[in-house]
C-alpha cells in the first residue's frame, strides 16, 4: 500500500513541477480517495528525497520574520 501511495506522491509532485509540498499533496491524496495522514506523506517525501521548490519570495518572507 505504501508503494502505491509513494507512486501517487511522485506523480502529484511531478505534475505540479515540484511546487507542491506535503500539505497540498496530502489534500490531493484525500481527494483521490486515499486514507493517509499528513505525517505519513511528510515521512514518505523525506525518506525518498522528494522536495518542493521554495520560491525566493517565501524565503525572503521567512528571513524577515526572524
Amino acid at each position: 500500500m505504501r508503494e502505491e501511495i509513494l507512486e501517487c506522491i511522485r506523480t502529484i509532485h511531478k505534475e505540479s513541477d515540484g511546487r507542491y509540498g506535503a500539505l497540498k499533496i496530502h489534500k490531493k491524496l484525500l481527494e483521490l480517495g486515499y486514507c493517509v495522514s499528513l505525517k505519513c506523506v511528510k515521512l514518505l517525501k523525506g525518506r525518498n528525497g522528494i522536495q518542493s521548490i521554495i520560491t525566493k519570495n517565501i524565503v525572503q518572507l521567512l528571513q524577515t520574520a526572524r
